[in-house]
């Protein structure tokens, strides 16, 4: 039975052929990332899977420069099988798992202190951007410059009610931001405000990470 299993997997090895580039470059290669589209059922369905990986890559302006062979590694223990593809990408370019691009990181150093650009319209936190760089999140800054710094000639607003860390707003937001639009906004007494693990989508646009 185990004997067929593998035979059946194998059926596919035609498609997962077809679908080779070259082999693996020798040459080192400025940005080089490797992904496998992978599944316990058949080459087939992981040559499906590596293909849309490719798709999502290209969209990041990474081209895939060569596809593996078709694997199989300890199969009873449960270890992965699939198809392995290199990929070119342009510098900077981090790729995830599925091959689709890992967000960047956006920041500028204003006081002494670096500051983190946290996009909540892309569903980043401030642990989830400070993740990205390797460190732990430490507070959202409330110094109207570091906002300043992220968006040069948008104009800034003391208000009296809103968040007690400086934000930006895209006019877009419930709230305050929605009368402050392509604004930075800061409220120098409020005293409750985004936690470093909630997304403040809805009430601003960004807010400005300090990590340690």
């Amino acid at each position: 039975m185990f004997e067929n299993r593998i035979a059946n997997r194998l059926a596919g090895v035609a498609l997962a052929t077809a679908l080779t580039i070259a082999t693996f470059a020798s040459a080192a290669l400025a940005n080089q990332q490797v992904l496998v589209g992978n599944s316990f059922a058949s080459a087939d369905e992981a040559a499906a899977e590596v293909n849309l990986k490719i798709a999502n890559a290209n969209a990041a302006g990474c081209k895939a420069i060569g596809v593996g062979g078709y694997g199989l590694a300890d199969l009873e223990a449960g270890k992965e099988i699939g198809i392995p593809v290199l990929l070119d990408c342009p510098t900077g370019v981090d790729l995830k798992p599925n091959g689709q691009q890992v967000a960047r990181v956006d920041s500028k150093r204003v006081g002494g202190t670096t500051y983190y650009e946290v996009d909540f319209s892309r569903g980043q936190t401030g642990r989830t951007v400070c993740g990205q760089v390797g460190k732990q999140p430490s507070f959202f800054t409330r110094d109207l410059n570091v906002c300043r710094a992220f968006n040069p000639g948008a104009p800034s607003f003391r208000l009296t009610s809103g968040d007690r860390a400086t934000a930006f707003c895209s006019g877009s937001e419930n709230g305050i931001c929605s009368f402050a639009p392509n604004s930075c906004i800061s409220c120098p007494s409020c005293t409750t405000g985004v936690g470093l693990n909630q997304d403040g989508g809805r009430l601003y646009d960004k807010m400005y990470v300090a990590c340690r």
